[in-house]
């Protein structure tokens, strides 16, 4: 919690020095912060970043946006979040131009989140659903933002409202297990809205090129030349004069400026104090150990007053590539070593979570979780253990 207070002491400076801003220059400034506390309640058992103990650094998050508009049509948006598995360091994660023909069209430019999923747009706002934090089997992307363009269409037809995001750009960043990079992507989504329902879909492509965070056991056979730039060494990787794997069959691993495609679907449902909703994601890459991971969940909340009691049932479903297999000979001596690692990328789950939010404040709410996960098979291990366990969660979400 010291670092969690030293940064929104520094945010908090910052605030106070632009707001005087503000004034002068007509700048919009709006914050948010989550400050969230996990334990997985059993020692033996961790539970994704969570452990016996109580943390408060893997979800708790504080964000500021500031928002300048240079001329009637035109704005430039920036938001700076600062998140605690990062230590709180503060770091800029959009920055874009905006400008609005007319009321249906509005073209943006510059560093914005992806439009992939239903809450994309205010996945850090804790504030805008009512879980502690989205279900991880379909908000489970290595990237959220991108650099490039994004074209919005939105139109009225009757009772039916549309809006349609077109995109195009590029992504750098560095994940723990090494450098995402995604040369171009292009896609688009599609919302549609009447009266109470609502519907969105998205679909991209991509050329990607991530490090095997599915199986990093892999690394460690692969040969020296064939390894992801910035990837981390392999956990008990064996010695320089170990038999590796050859140069096909690492090419048919490593996810290197492979052809990828997502797709997804979103319904929502609110029917006077009932909110349904269901939403089905799936990525394919071509060439790669990467698992092409279908994600679904459906969710339902209920409005009481102020008290807002939910359920989710998640499933996470994997595809373990075992034709890679068929690369190697039936006596390789390190066949049965990656068929095992192979083996091990199955990581099919289902997760359900009940909870409540409580808005005791029109601009805060308190959120409790608890969530219990069931893996088609464990897996103990140092790197990405899979381990059928529970996780308590207790979040405050505001606005300001």
């Amino acid at each position: 919690m010291k670092g969690f207070r030293f940064v929104c002491r520094g945010l908090l400076a910052g605030l106070a020095m632009a707001t005087t801003l503000a004034y002068a220059n007509e700048i919009k400034i709006s914050g948010f912060a989550n400050i969230t506390a996990g334990t997985s309640n059993d020692e033996d058992v961790p539970y994704g970043m969570y452990d016996e103990n109580i943390s408060f650094k893997p979800d708790s998050l504080i964000g500021l946006q500031f928002q300048k508009d240079l001329d009637d049509n035109l704005s430039f948006t920036t938001q700076m979040t600062s998140r605690g598995m990062n230590n709180y360091d503060s770091r800029i994660e959009w920055a874009y131009l905006s400008y609005h023909v007319n009321n249906h069209w509005t073209v943006k430019a510059g560093k914005f989140r992806t439009p992939f999923y239903e809450y994309s747009e205010t996945l850090d706002v804790g504030y805008t659903y009512h879980w502690v934090k989205p279900p991880e089997a379909v908000y489970i992307p290595l990237f959220n933002n991108m650099e490039g363009a994004n074209v919005t269409y939105k139109s009225r037809f009757g009772r039916l409202d549309s809006r349609l995001n077109l995109f195009y750009g590029t992504l750098q960043e560095e994940s723990p297990a090494g450098p995402v990079e995604l040369p171009y992507m292009a896609g688009g989504s599609l919302n549609l809205g009447y009266q109470s329902f609502g519907a969105r879909l998205s679909y991209f492509k991509s050329k990607t090129t991530i490090p095997p965070v599915f199986a990093p056991d892999v690394l460690a056979l692969l040969p020296s030349d064939a390894a992801p730039p910035g990837a981390p060494p392999a956990p008990g990787g064996p010695g320089p004069d170990a038999p590796t794997l050859s140069q096909d069959v690492a090419d048919a691993i490593i996810p290197e400026e492979e052809d990828s495609t997502y797709f997804g679907l979103a319904l929502k449902a609110e029917l006077g104090d009932l909110l349904a909703l269901y939403e089905y994601t799936t990525t394919e890459m071509d060439d790669s150990i990467f698992t092409d991971p279908v994600g679904q969940y459906i969710s339902l909340a209920y409005t009481l007053g102020d008290w807002q009691p939910h359920i989710t049932f998640e499933d996470f479903d994997t595809s373990p590539r075992t034709e890679i297999l068929d690369l190697m000979a039936a006596d390789d001596p390190l066949r049965p070593q990656l068929a095992a690692i192979i083996d091990s990328t199955n990581e099919d789950y289902s997760r359900i979570t009940v909870g409540v939010r409580y808005d005791f404040h029109y601009t805060t709410a308190l959120k409790i979780d608890y969530s219990q996960v069931d893996y088609d098979e464990e897996l103990q291990s140092p790197v990405r253990p899979r381990l059928d366990g529970e996780l308590i969660s207790v979040s405050i979400s505001t606005l300001f």
